[in-house]
């Protein structure tokens, strides 16, 4: 019964949606020839799209389902725009296409390792970052459903990437590892994430983290989360933000601009500025007295309080600044890391960038 009132209601509202919309898009947009014209014009949402949204997603409606999939008991997806995240899963990955393409990396990745053991870094590992979707694929619409199988499987029979799906899936129904409103994985799944990565470098001569760095001692509230805030119901809708030990570190950090040599941040926040500037991360009470280059997205961000905290020196940009040029081969040698990691989305794994192999063959 429910189910049937909620389909009288949608088609009630987009009845009245689609008849008043192109009056309200004209006093808007102006009362001109072109506007009168214009279907694309008159048919747009994006001046009521604030107003009739708190409607349309507690039915499971989103207006801009390219960009945001709304899924069940209150999780949001990325949508199609993001690198095909729903239409391509759904197939599954089982083509010559990923096949070839992940040959291919894996071959320059396995170069780039020999570069950089050659020039004294003592380990160099990719760890994935598993899509939401991919975690929680039960909370996807049935339309939306997708491939067990994950993007990046073809990459792991190697040395070099981490795969942690199976260690973040053991914990799933302990708290939420990721956010509902959010496409990232919150501290908690960062956390186990971190322990698992820890345990599969080459750790040795390594002080290693306690376990206990993820253990969520309290959960706050997380609110306009960039899925729901892209629907612009951001304040509607509310995540527990899990607080971990690592979070309760308050540890000290001096961050510089390495280019400029200069010191901009000082503090307990382990990041500071855009993730595209290179920073140099520095906690004289970390773990170890290690110098790590970290290349990583935004799955980094949650990652970050356990990767300062376990190593003193952490120079910092995003992959899509630095992977497979000839400014990263400057960069080892003129700083000289002992570590080398990548994060990546799961999403962007097989991104053209990972293809590139060094300018100098080792």
């Amino acid at each position: 019964m429910n189910n049937r009132v909620n389909i009288k209601i949608f088609f009630l509202l987009i009845s009245v949606i689609l008849s008043i919309l192109p009056i309200v898009n004209i006093f808007s947009g102006g009362f001109t020839k072109e506007n009168l014209t214009n279907t694309k014009f008159l048919y747009s949402l994006d001046v009521i799209e604030g107003k009739i949204n708190p409607y349309l997603v507690p039915l499971g409606v989103s207006i801009k389902p390219n960009s945001v999939v709304v899924g069940k008991d209150g999780w949001f997806f990325l949508g199609d725009d993001h690198q095909k995240t729903i239409s391509a899963y759904r197939t599954g990955f089982q083509t010559v296409e990923v096949q070839e393409r992940s040959s291919v990396i894996i071959e320059s990745q396995t170069l780039w390792k020999k570069y950089f053991q050659k020039n004294g870094v003592t380990d160099y590992k990719i760890l994935v970052g598993p899509n939401k979707s991919t975690i929680y694929n039960e909370y996807l619409p049935l339309w939306a459903k997708t491939s067990s199988e994950s993007i990046s499987h073809t990459l792991y029979d190697n040395d070099i990437y981490i795969d942690i799906r199976h260690t973040i899936s053991d914990v799933i129904n302990t708290q939420d590892l990721y956010y509902k409103t959010d496409t990232h994985w919150n501290y908690y799944g960062a956390g186990v994430a971190f322990n698992e990565f820890m345990l599969r470098i080459n750790n040795e001569g390594l002080v290693l983290p306690p376990l206990n760095w993820s253990n969520v001692i309290r959960n706050d509230s997380y609110i306009h989360g960039d899925l729901t805030r892209f629907l612009r119901v951001g304040s509607l809708y509310s995540d527990p933000n899990p607080i971990t030990e690592a979070n309760n570190l308050q540890l000290s950090h001096i961050i510089s601009d390495y280019n400029k040599d200069s010191v901009v941040y000082k503090g307990t926040a382990p990041l500071y500025g855009h993730r595209d500037d290179l920073y140099l991360i520095t906690t004289p009470k970390a773990l170890n007295n290690k110098k790590v280059l970290w290349l990583s997205d935004s799955y980094g961000n949650a990652l970050a309080p356990y990767m300062t905290a376990t190593f003193s020196h952490i120079l910092k940009q995003n992959w899509s600044k630095l992977l497979g040029t000839q400014a990263l081969e400057q960069l080892i040698q003129e700083w000289k890391p002992d570590y080398v990691f990548v994060t990546v989305v799961e999403r962007y794994s097989l991104d053209d960038l990972f293809q590139a192999p060094p300018p100098i063959q080792p």
